[in-house]
């Protein structure tokens, strides 16, 4: 059995045993809980938003008389590392020790208004992810009432409040509470799965509505669902032209997680390793594992869709005639200035980052364009891996 780091036993244990600031607790999650409740009463569609109480993780933090960074540190010990935004973030965290207090106190009520909590931000950040144009409640609508089967959530519970407190969170409290209950610190079948399979759950719920919700749009015998949408014009057509590049990079990820095509083969990893790049075994197998790690698909998606967008990588065709080596070249002989190259380099420098620590980037400007080189080879190399028959590093084309 995993210890629990002492800053979070000392939180728990100080909250536990006083039933004033207990109560406190208690009473604010119901609050806000309850005020969600109530503004999502005319909600109607997945397209409606919920709010996410925005003081509360300064609030918490104060009541558990630990910093930032004391409770960030303790969290990494059980599987919340670093390098992934979403375990990183203070909201989920502060939300994960009062389900732990819930936990030892075996109070379901407070376990579970944490859930909810915890869902209505990653259902807010999914929606985004799959509908970065945003989302009419006319499709909705029209989804919800004529193409869902019966079976699927957000028909069932088409108000997303009811559909988090009704079914979402209470799934993952039924199925995972005696798992976590029994190890709480595992840094895999802990704490942290309230997270990752929240997480996992709605991804694959949303990653479903966007394949619909586009081909509503598309389909030319829906255009009477169209033509009822207000303030729809040709620039808002356009926008959702580009989706193409969006699908693109959700067929490549979800391939990459359901067929594999995710790992480096030997001769790959020759090639990475001869001149001009020379570049290391530990740097390649964390680049591997950071790629393959589901939470952190946010941030490889939104490289890949600057990267798809850049090099027009809109269908299959497309992809799969795409020289890798030659377009990496290109690339990073392009000055970064403004725009979609400056976007790009930004964000593999971000990953950088989150892989290797901030101080990555204080290598010289010839050793960083070379590793921004290699981790847009590897990211172009498994992208085509995915949908391609053949894919590999070549200087003549394929």
């Amino acid at each position: 059995m995993y210890k629990m780091p002492e800053v979070i036993e000392f939180i728990s244990d100080k909250i536990i045993n006083d039933k004033k600031l207990y109560g406190e607790i208690e009473t604010l999650l119901k609050r806000i809980v309850s005020t969600i409740y109530s503004q999502s009463l005319n909600h109607s569609t997945f397209c409606d938003s919920l709010s996410t109480p925005g003081k509360l993780t300064n609030h918490l933090l104060k009541v558990f008389g630990v910093t930032d960074r004391q409770l960030s540190k303790a969290f990494e010990e059980i599987g919340f590392f670093k390098g992934n935004r979403m375990y990183a973030d203070l909201y989920y965290q502060t939300l994960t020790i009062l389900y732990y207090i819930g936990i030892k106190a075996d109070d379901d009520i407070i376990r579970m208004y944490s859930l909810v909590l915890i869902n209505i931000k990653i259902f807010n950040g999914r929606k985004y992810k799959y509908m970065p144009n945003g989302c009419q409640p006319e499709i909705a609508e029209y989804l919800i009432n004529q193409v869902f089967r019966s079976s699927k959530v957000l028909k069932k519970y088409p108000n997303p409040f009811n559909a988090i407190t009704e079914y979402l969170a209470p799934n993952i409290e039924n199925k995972y509470s005696d798992s976590i209950k029994k190890d709480p610190a595992h840094p895999i079948k802990g704490l942290v799965m309230i997270i990752s399979q929240s997480w996992n759950r709605i991804d694959q719920m949303f990653m479903g509505v966007q394949k619909e919700y586009y081909k509503a749009w598309e389909n030319s015998d829906k255009k009477g669902i169209m033509s009822n949408i207000k303030g729809v014009d040709g620039e808002e057509i356009d926008r959702l032209d580009n989706n193409k590049v969006s699908s693109m990079v959700n067929k490549v990820q979800k391939n990459l997680i359901t067929k594999g095509h995710n790992k480096l083969t030997n001769d790959d990893i020759k090639y990475l390793k001869a001149s001009p790049y020379g570049i290391s075994n530990l740097f390649l197998s964390k680049t591997e594992d950071f790629l393959n790690e589901t939470l952190n698909d946010d941030d490889i998606h939104n490289i890949y869709e600057i990267l798809f967008d850049i090099v027009k990588i809109v269908d299959e065709s497309r992809l799969c005639s795409i020289n890798i080596v030659q377009i990496v070249d290109k690339l990073s002989g392009t000055r970064s200035g403004t725009g979609n190259i400056k976007k790009l380099k930004n964000h593999i420098d971000e990953m950088l980052k989150l892989i290797f620590g901030k101080n990555i980037l204080q290598s010289s400007v010839s050793q960083l364009l070379k590793l921004r080189k290699i981790i847009l080879l590897i990211l172009l190399l498994r992208a085509k891996r995915s949908i391609c028959k053949k894919a590999k590093f070549e200087k003549a084309g394929f």
